[in-house]
């Protein structure tokens, strides 16, 4: 990833969204809770802060990288919280999406979840080291 050009912070959780230089946008999950309704409100906060990016940088697309290490992060996913990431996948403003740093059952849904959707724009990684190898492809 190149020079960070903007951060977006999220007070409630200490959740990050940092674009760079390359169109990377970094998605530094904070919530460290099971708590559903914080959970929807933080991925809620991503969603918005995404469309902030594209709306101020129209003519770009954006390939995507999730940082799920810290505890609880992607653990507890409620009907709305599904849909807000299906929406996402399907922006054609998002060109890739990596996550990494989740548990190995949340690693199995996402690639399961990938794979029935035939959607490959989605892949999980071990380490951030591979998911930017990845996006960088």
């Amino acid at each position: 990833m190149k020079k960070e050009i903007e951060k977006y912070h999220y007070n409630q959780t200490g959740a990050e969204l940092i674009l760079y230089e390359d169109d990377v946008i970094l998605v530094e999950y904070a919530r460290a809770t099971y708590n559903v309704e914080e959970n929807n409100e933080e991925t809620r906060w991503i969603r918005d802060a995404f469309y902030k990016v594209a709306e101020k940088y129209p003519k770009k697309k954006f390939k995507i990288i999730l940082d799920v290490t810290k505890p609880g992060s992607g653990e507890e996913m409620s009907d709305e919280v599904k849909e807000i990431y299906v929406q996402l996948l399907k922006d054609p403003k998002i060109l890739k999406v990596a996550v990494f740093g989740q548990t190995w059952a949340f690693q199995l849904f996402l690639d399961l979840f990938a794979a029935l959707s035939r959607n490959n724009k989605l892949k999980s990684f071990p380490s951030m080291e591979k998911a930017v190898a990845w996006i960088n492809k």
